[in-house]
C-alpha cells in the first residue's frame, strides 16, 4: 500500500490493470489480491479508480494504491506450523489470516 497526499490542487490519471481477474494460484495456491486505487477527499468522500483520466484533486486530497500480489504456489493446507510461524515472522500473513486458516484446519 502506498498513499501520496496533495500539496496542492492537481490533475491525475489512474490506469491499473489486474482489477477484476486476480492473479491466479498454482498447484492449488489462491489467487492473489485485485490492484486498487481509492481516492480520499479532505473533505471525506473516498472513490475507488480502475482507470480514469483527468481526475482533478485538491490540496490535501490523498490516493492510496493497494497492489496486487501474485497467486499462492502449493496447497496451503499442506504447510506445516514451522513454515506458517515463519510466513507470520516474515509479515507474508497476518496474525488474523494465519488464525483464520488454522481454524480452517481443524
Amino acid at each position: 500500500m502506498l498513499t501520496y497526499r496533495c500539496l496542492q490542487k492537481c490533475k491525475v490519471n489512474i490506469n491499473l490493470e489486474r482489477t477484476t481477474d486476480p492473479p491466479w494460484g498454482l498447484h492449488g495456491g489462491g489467487e492473489g489480491a485485485f490492484n486498487l486505487a481509492i481516492i480520499a477527499r479532505s473533505n471525506g468522500p473516498e472513490t475507488t479508480v480502475n482507470k480514469e483520466t483527468e481526475i482533478e484533486l485538491q490540496a490535501g486530497d490523498r490516493v492510496t494504491f493497494l497492489t496486487a500480489g501474485g497467486g499462492g504456489y502449493g496447497d496451503p493446507s499442506e504447510r506445516s506450523a514451522q513454515d506458517i510461524e515463519r510466513d507470520l515472522a516474515e509479515g507474508f500473513v497476518s496474525p488474523a489470516g494465519a488464525a483464520a486458516y488454522s481454524a480452517s484446519r481443524t
